[in-house]
């Protein structure tokens, strides 16, 4: 991870950065013999030696940026944006008296990737009345790979989330908030 933050002003302006990386792998092997006997121990059956051997990788890319800038004690404008990457190795091969065992082997891989940015507004009159406004959009890509079935199933979408919070100060104690988003 690498962080940065930059203060831009004495009014609490601040760009800020961060990008993250985040990688893991594991190896399992497991390994197990099965007899099959037929009625009683002395009439063996079939005798299966059986071992699975799965692979599983993960891996994650982030980057972000925003920027808080203040305008005087009363006003706020935030905005940024944020974009990650993941994508999912599981790669699972079944062996059968040292015969590759097709009907448990699967490999599946995934990825996904989000792009997002926001805006935010927010003002403060007075003392008793303040308001935030906001807008975030997100576009979405994401891949299904299975390989036992070669099914191949991908998903493109983009969507708006929009926000709105009022507030008002009663007394020194309470506050009544009205929030949609």
């Amino acid at each position: 991870s690498l962080y940065f933050t930059h203060k831009t002003d004495t009014l609490g302006g601040e760009i800020s950065a961060s990008f993250d990386i985040n990688s893991n792998s594991s190896l399992n092997e497991s390994t197990s013999k099965t007899n099959y006997f037929n009625g009683n121990f002395n009439d063996l059956k079939r005798q299966e030696d059986l071992f699975n051997d799965a692979n599983n990788e993960y891996s994650s890319y982030a980057f972000s940026f925003d920027v808080n800038k203040p305008f005087g004690e009363k006003m706020n404008l935030e905005f940024g944006v944020k974009s990650r990457l993941a994508i999912v190795d599981n790669d699972f091969k079944a062996y059968k008296n040292d015969n590759l065992d097709s009907e448990r082997t699967n490999q599946l891989k995934y990825k996904e990737n989000v792009n997002a940015g926001y805006v935010s507004f927010s003002h403060r009159p007075n003392d008793k009345f303040s308001w935030r406004a906001g807008l975030r959009f997100e576009h979405t890509y994401t891949s299904i790979d299975q390989k036992a079935t070669n099914d191949k199933i991908t998903d493109n979408y983009f969507d708006l989330f929009p926000n709105l919070n009022v507030s008002y100060r009663v007394g020194k104690m309470d506050n009544v908030s009205l929030t949609c988003s």
